[in-house]
């Protein structure tokens, strides 16, 4: 079967990284065409020996606003050229290619990585028309929020779709988190990390969605820990989107700490106390079981999406919306607890839950079994 397989950018978030990696399963036993709308950093992990055919055609909302219909008539060109028996549509950031799937009939997958304050951003940035959604063959969704939303929104077939929530390649993150870190971390005034306290680690693009100010105000009531975020922080990925910036150069922090942009955040978790995901909103993000995988201790509030799945068997749930004083009163607690050492046990109950290759294979015997 051949398959277009559609990213909405190649950079190294979680959405995308899930869809390569879904991807590259898809490949080992299928004709697979991977389209990224933007390029990024995460071509660099494309596994060329699988996935040989990757055209990157530059239609992000990211790069320039082009209409609907410009972006729809492009797609429908590419798939009237690689004639396609499946396009597998890896966010709603990329729903335009629904509708050029429609047109050309061909069968088509969307998979949401969206809940609602995002999908309404996008749809008020006009980057899909609404109606043609429900038009999709097939939903997977990275959470039971993402698809609840996508259903509410979008009036959906809930008998045509499915919470396939996420997957991690369990080797590859393992073998990442036991390289050397290529560079120690560094606060405000270049001090690097000196690993002679507690760490407490959050990962992702510095931002309000990921709690950056959150993390900051954490970081200032409790100096005796150190806190260091894995991701872009102060570099030009996140310099105009961290709103904890200004806060850390109004009153800089010493027990603050960040990596930047860096292809392997596992080195940096790995070595890290405590995981708290700080997110408001976050669907599924892959980074609270990756943290769990690695056997650090990992907490989230259940309000923020869809990763209470993982804290609420194999870590520290805490009920409702993400807040910073009970972050610190329950880290508090936690880190003066004489037997604070997380039970590891459970990661032979974890494992099964998030094998890549048994999940996307099942997941891919259902989109063709839904076909015939």
């Amino acid at each position: 079967m051949k398959i277009l397989f559609v990213l909405h950018d190649l950079s190294l978030t979680g959405a995308p990284k899930l869809g390569l990696q879904i991807a590259t399963v898809f490949a080992e036993t299928h004709n697979v065409t991977l389209v990224s709308k933007k390029a990024g950093p995460l071509s660099e992990q494309i596994d060329r020996s699988k996935i040989k055919d990757v055209i990157i055609t530059d239609t992000s909302h990211e790069i320039k606003d082009s209409p609907v219909n410009d972006r729809v008539d492009s797609a429908v060109e590419l798939i009237k050229t690689k004639k396609p028996d499946l396009i597998y549509v890896n966010s709603i950031a990329a729903a335009d290619w629904v509708l050029a799937a429609v047109e050309t009939n061909t069968r088509v997958v969307l998979h949401t990585h969206e809940m609602s304050k995002e999908i309404m951003s996008l749809l008020r940035r006009r980057i899909f028309r609404p109606e043609d959604i429900h038009r999709a063959d097939y939903i997977v969704a990275a959470s039971e929020e993402c698809l609840k939303d996508a259903i509410d929104i979008f009036r959906l077939d809930v008998s045509k779709s499915e919470n396939f929530s996420v997957c991690v390649d369990i080797d590859a993150v393992r073998q990442s988190a036991a390289m050397d870190m290529p560079f120690l971390p560094k606060r405000h005034d270049g001090q690097a990390l000196g690993f002679d306290k507690k760490i407490v680690a959050m990962c992702g693009l510095a931002c309000l969605r990921k709690g950056s100010d959150i993390f900051y105000t954490a970081a200032k009531l409790m100096p005796e820990i150190d806190f260091l975020w894995v991701g872009p922080w102060d570099d030009k990925a996140a310099i105009n989107a961290n709103t904890a910036l200004a806060l850390n150069e109004g009153a800089p922090l010493d027990n603050l700490y960040w990596t930047n942009t860096t292809a392997n955040p596992y080195a940096f978790i790995a070595r890290s106390d405590f995981f708290f995901l700080t997110s408001r909103e976050d669907p599924n993000p892959l980074v609270v079981p990756e943290a769990l995988l690695l056997n650090l201790p990992t907490a989230s509030f259940t309000a923020c999406g869809g990763s209470h799945e993982w804290t609420r068997r194999f870590g520290f749930a805490l009920s409702g919306e993400t807040d910073t004083l009970r972050m610190v009163a329950f880290l508090k607690r936690y880190f003066a607890t004489a037997s604070y050492r997380h039970d590891r046990s459970y990661t032979k109950d974890l494992l099964p839950l998030l094998d890549l290759r048994t999940k996307a294979k099942g997941l891919l015997d259902t989109i063709i079994k839904t076909a015939a």
